[in-house]
């Protein structure tokens, strides 16, 4: 460190286990620096004392160096290791710009390359040894987490095959949050690779709300349907269940045989994506307004609407159009014909924005990437818990906003009363709105339930209170249960020095790396 500070070269002239003593490269070969130190181990205390420190050098420049052959890469690891105990996805040309900025030297590619594989075997353990200790992890995390649910697979009673992971804080939580679930499946970058399977809801205030994950070997009908088992084992929850994902055809079918009465949404995002792939030969303003009108017939509330909508889209659209949207099932991803209640959620980004929230874990030992999802669950939730204490309000923020907007949208509206709970709103179109069945003739408030703009003309015109007409999953109320339990710390100061010594631990998995690499999830 001294040497790097100061830029020069230094040998060892002596370094035994009683004795070491440097030199300044330049007295070394030229005799010509009077730079030494010498230190000598004294007993009984075990600690080297320096004897002799001349720290003046007379050689001139001769010996200052933007390098340093000590710069190697276990020691430029050991430097940089704190720093990715914050940071696990620091890549190699960040630790070269680290060193030149902090202590002005220069390293390759290669060396720093080298300095984080080593910082995070110094850090994680190596490959093995993080398979050694998802036993320990599993058992610790089961009696710290008794309620919670973690299902381990092996290979020949050997090699690790798959890992469900739930927690019983999020399932209780869950039964407060509306009974959707975005499912996905995203590729893991560590050594195992592998693929992470992710089911997650949204809490009332429409905030990421994992609820459990999984990690296999790749994204396949087996897997999910596996994973399914286990969601069905964890989740225990009469409710009817809807479904909102992409058009993996392992996940389609084990949702369709797992659960068979629960509906299933198709991802819209994922939708628009493939029929752009349609387009072939049409200019850019022409490919947006096909998939704007196909944006309008996904979220078409009537089925009169949609059909006109859909009509046209064929027209304009082409054969080539037309033949992608034959291949969809209009239950499965327009709110006209689906046949469950999804409040209105059409896509599955949340799933991503969970792949997105994890992005660094992902390149983890399997034990640390269990771990640390858990650690960023456990945060999240106890500090969501704190905020929502000072909300005061009877809904959740983002959906008294909401409020705020429909008011804008519709004060310039006039309103006919027809009886006690039937109005009539003169908009364009004219609507009919009826209070006490929560139905509006534009279609909106039975999709979201949650008022829509013309019932908020209704709800104000009656002077009802708009609280009352709110589902209960948005409630501040539902928001305390979602996040009223905690999921339990798992402290290693009782974990034994020995884990995975005896003959039953846990082996990497059988899976070849290139043939892994080849079925990644998508």
């Amino acid at each position: 460190m001294y040497s790097l500070f100061h830029g020069f070269k230094y040998v060892y002239a002596k370094n035994d286990a009683q004795t070491v003593k440097a030199v300044c490269l330049e007295r070394h070969t030229s005799k010509e620096c009077n730079w030494i130190v010498k230190a000598k181990l004294e007993m009984p205390s075990g600690y080297f004392i320096i004897k002799q420190f001349v720290g003046e050098h007379t050689c001139g420049d001769a010996s200052l160096s933007y390098s340093s052959s000590r710069s190697t890469s276990s020691f430029v690891g050991r430097l940089v290791s704190e720093d990715m105990r914050s940071d696990e996805s620091k890549r190699p040309v960040e630790v070269m710009k680290d060193m030149k900025k902090h202590y002005g030297v220069e390293i390759t590619y290669r060396r720093a390359w080298m300095t984080i594989k080593k910082a995070r075997a110094h850090i994680y353990g190596d490959y093995m040894e993080s398979f050694k200790e998802l036993s320990w992890f599993v058992g610790a995390f089961r009696a710290s987490n008794p309620d919670s649910m973690c299902v381990l697979e092996r290979h020949d009673s050997e090699h690790f095959k798959r890992m469900f992971l739930g927690f019983a804080a999020c399932k209780y939580g869950f039964t407060f949050c509306r009974p959707i679930l975005f499912v996905d499946g995203t590729f893991l970058k560590s050594t195992h690779n592998g693929c992470l399977l992710s089911a997650c809801a949204k809490d009332g205030n429409q905030c990421l709300y994992p609820l459990c994950l999984a990690v296999v070997d790749s994204e396949n009908y087996d897997n999910w349907y596996w994973f399914m088992e286990q969601l069905k084992d964890f989740l225990e929850d009469g409710r009817v269940l809807v479904f909102v994902s992409d058009r993996h055809d392992g996940l389609l079918q084990a949702v369709k045989q797992i659960f068979p009465s629960s509906p299933h949404s198709h991802c819209l995002v994922h939708l628009k994506e493939n029929l752009k792939k349609r387009f072939g030969g049409l200019d850019n303003s022409k490919k947006k307004y096909l998939v704007n009108l196909f944006n309008l017939c996904a979220y078409a509330p009537i089925v009169r609407e949609f059909e006109k909508l859909l009509n046209k889209l064929k027209k304009e659209g082409g054969v080539k159009v037309a033949a992608f949207l034959d291949t969809l099932d209009n239950q499965h991803w327009c709110h006209a014909y689906f046949p469950g209640k999804r409040y209105g959620e059409l896509s599955s980004n949340l799933v991503e924005c969970f792949n997105n929230w994890i992005k660094k874990e992902r390149s983890l030992p399997i034990t640390l990437l269990f771990d640390k999802i858990r650690l960023k669950i456990m945060e999240q939730m106890s500090a969501r818990r704190s905020a929502s204490m000072k909300w005061k309000g009877v809904i959740c923020p983002i959906m008294e906003k909401k409020f705020k907007g429909l008011f804008n949208v519709s004060k310039t509206w006039a309103i006919s009363r027809s009886s006690d709970d039937l109005y009539e709103v003169r908009c364009n179109p004219s609507v009919s709105v009826n209070i006490s069945s929560r139905s509006c003739s534009c279609g909106e408030w039975q999709i979201n339930s949650f008022p829509c703009a013309h019932a908020f003309c209704a709800l104000k015109r009656g002077g009802k209170n708009l609280n009352d007409y709110v589902d209960h999953y948005y409630s501040v109320d539902a928001f305390h249960n979602t996040y009223s339990k905690s999921i339990n710390p798992v402290p290693t100061i009782w974990k034994d020095v020995s884990v995975g010594s005896d003959a039953n631990v846990l082996l990497p998995p059988l899976c070849n790396k290139r043939l892994m690499s080849t079925q990644h999830c998508r």
